[in-house]
């Protein structure tokens, strides 16, 4: 866990030095939050997608096995998978409505 915070703070450095000046106005200050958001999305999205492979290994590796706590776990594997798709469904969705609204308006 700490070597992914550790790569996830690296890969933030070059946003953080060119943040350096402050935003003089509210224009600035909102493309400094978008440019933000437009670097953490794809990582969320990966993380959560990186989350439901870990519930298809779950589900997977205790599909036949018979004992009380591989059931648990498949069942464990088995909602993750789940939310997994809920949440990246939602994400990709709002996102693409954004998109979506951004090449409609000219923004």
């Amino acid at each position: 866990m700490k070597i992914l915070i550790k790569s996830l703070s690296l890969y933030f450095v070059p946003v953080l030095a060119f943040a350096v000046a402050a935003p003089t106005d509210f224009n600035s200050l909102v493309n400094i939050v978008v440019k933000l958001m437009g670097k953490v999305i794809p990582i969320i999205v990966a993380l959560t997608l990186l989350g439901f492979f870990w519930g298809i290994a779950q589900f997977i590796l205790n599909a036949d096995k018979g004992k009380v706590q591989d059931k648990e776990n498949k069942d464990l594997g088995k909602g993750t998978m789940f939310w997994g798709v809920i949440i990246l469904f939602v994400m990709l969705s709002i996102w693409g409505i954004i998109g979506l609204l951004q090449t409609s308006f000219g923004v």
